[in-house]
């Protein structure tokens, strides 16, 4: 008797896209830096921004943290501020 072998995950395609403009790091720029409070992620952040204010002049950055187990509630000071944010979620 033969057998069927069937793949679980169905049909799927993949699409090429293009990143999303980044815009550029300069004098202005407001880097917003997303914590959740794990182990080293507030580590992880002091090293990226001692690291982008060591390669690029006039930078400012912001902080928001929010507990690991709960929904960010972004502030509207945080979003309307922020040009990039970088999130870290250690552990």
């Amino acid at each position: 008797m033969a057998s069927e072998l069937m793949n679980p995950c169905g049909v799927f395609m993949i699409e090429a896209t293009p990143l999303a403009a980044r815009p550029g790091l300069g004098k202005g720029t407001v880097v917003g830096l997303f914590s959740n409070l794990k182990q080293n992620a507030n580590q992880f952040l002091t090293d990226v921004e001692k690291e982008l204010a060591r390669r690029y002049d006039g930078l400012e950055f912001i902080r928001f943290e929010m507990i690991a187990s709960r929904p960010a509630d972004f502030t509207g000071d945080f979003l309307d501020r922020c040009d990039v944010a970088i999130a870290a979620f250690g552990d």
